[in-house]
């Protein structure tokens, strides 16, 4: 509540966008992201996205707009 943190990664540094989702997971409509950017931290996951299939789609579309593909 009195501490708060974040971290950006420009579209530029993403490498790759996976999702993973198990059976229950599936059933309620969620997942685990992870995305893998050219940094000192590498891979970050994230837990319990909803419609995580779609949000893995969109934002390789957005890398690959921003890279030109």
């Amino acid at each position: 509540v009195l501490r708060r943190s974040g971290r950006d990664i420009p579209l530029t540094r993403i490498n790759d966008v996976a999702f993973e989702q198990g059976i229950v997971d599936r059933l309620v409509g969620a997942g685990t992201l992870k995305i893998s950017a050219a940094s000192e931290q590498g891979t970050l996951t994230f837990v319990d996205i909803p419609h995580v299939h779609q949000t893995s789609l969109r934002i390789n579309e957005q890398v690959r707009a921003v890279q030109g593909r």
